[in-house]
C-alpha cells in the first residue's frame, strides 16, 4: 500500500455520532478510506506521519486520539483502527519491553493485542486479534502470559485461526 492520503468528510463516522468534530476521515490514493472519526487535527498529525521516514500506510496503524472521557489510572491512550474501531490502551505488558497490552470496544467481538508507539509510524500492532465478547478474558490472560517475541507470536496464530 502506498500512504499518499487526504482528509475527507465521514459524517457516519460512529464516533462522530456525539462529537460533530469527528466526522472525518483519510482517503488513500487506492480509494479507500481508513481511521473514520478524526478530527481535522488528528487527520493532519496522521498525514504528516505517513509522509515520514516510514514511508506508507501499513495495516497496523492506530491513531492516537483524545476524547474527553476519563480512564482508570495507567490506562489510556485511546486508539482509532483504521475500520474506525475505538481501541483502549490498558497498560504496559508485564514481560515484553515497549509493549502495551489493547483491546478494542465490542463490535461486537473485540480487537485485542500488543501496541508500540514507534518513534517513525507511530501506534502500530504488534500483535492483534478478533476474539468474541466470551473470550476476551481468555485471549487478554494468554496474552498477559507471553514472556517473548516467540510466545506472542504463538499467541496471534492461536486467536487468528
Amino acid at each position: 500500500m502506498t500512504g499518499l492520503a487526504e482528509l475527507v468528510s465521514f459524517p457516519s463516522a460512529p464516533l462522530g455520532a456525539s462529537d460533530t468534530t469527528r466526522r472525518f476521515s483519510l482517503r488513500f490514493d487506492d480509494g479507500a478510506r481508513r481511521f473514520p472519526g478524526l478530527t481535522r487535527g488528528e487527520a493532519a498529525l496522521m498525514i504528516t506521519r505517513l509522509g515520514g521516514p516510514a514511508g506508507g500506510l501499513r495495516d497496523d496503524l492506530l491513531v492516537a486520539i483524545g476524547l474527553p472521557v476519563l480512564v482508570s489510572d495507567g490506562a489510556g491512550p485511546y486508539l482509532l483502527a483504521a475500520d474506525g474501531s475505538l481501541v483502549l490502551v490498558l497498560g504496559p505488558h508485564a514481560h515484553l519491553r515497549e509493549n502495551f497490552v489493547a483491546m478494542g470496544q465490542p463490535n461486537p467481538d473485540h480487537l485485542i493485542g500488543t501496541v508500540v508507539d514507534g518513534p517513525e509510524v507511530g501506534w502500530h500492532w504488534t500483535a492483534c486479534a478478533t476474539v468474541t465478547s466470551d473470550q476476551h478474558v481468555v485471549a487478554l490472560d494468554e496474552l498477559a502470559a507471553a514472556a517473548d517475541d516467540v510466545s506472542l507470536a504463538a499467541w496471534g496464530e492461536h486467536w487468528n485461526q
